[in-house]
């Protein structure tokens, strides 16, 4: 997973990534009308789609890797998995303090994917020689 390339144009769009995102997992309420976790992950895509490098596109595998055992899912399931509620037929159905676990796992687990991928994008790049690839040779 390559997040950046490493130039400072992308690196400070991962900063600016990374202040929203502190912003909204600080001030959820400031941000949505009922402060939930459908509006926390809605906040998350337009986020997404409002930057030039999306940084959801590895998100959901991510996630998987991670061991989810129902690969289908959207991403804000299995974030609903990771934080120990899986078995609500609809994300509007959780009680208080679901919800509010919820939110912050969103919110960890994308600190954490974001920091994975900002220290493989700071990796240099393999080349032939360091790669083992049998045709440098």
């Amino acid at each position: 997973m390559r997040l950046t390339s490493g130039s400072n144009t992308q690196r400070g769009e991962v900063a600016y990534i990374r202040d929203r995102l502190r912003s909204y997992r600080t001030r959820i309420g400031m941000h949505t009308v009922r402060g939930t976790f459908a509006e926390a992950c809605a906040l998350v895509i337009g986020l997404d789609d409002g930057v030039p490098e999306p940084f959801l596109r590895g998100f959901k595998p991510w996630l998987v890797a991670r061991g989810s055992d129902q690969p289908a899912l959207a991403f804000p399931d299995l974030v609903l998995r990771e934080a120990g509620v899986k078995d609500k037929g609809s994300r509007s159905e959780l009680t208080a303090s679901e919800n509010d676990a919820c939110i912050q796992a969103l919110f960890n687990l994308l600190d954490s994917y974001l920091a994975e991928a900002d220290v493989e994008s700071d990796q240099p790049a393999s080349s032939p020689e360091t790669s083992g690839d049998p045709r440098s040779g």
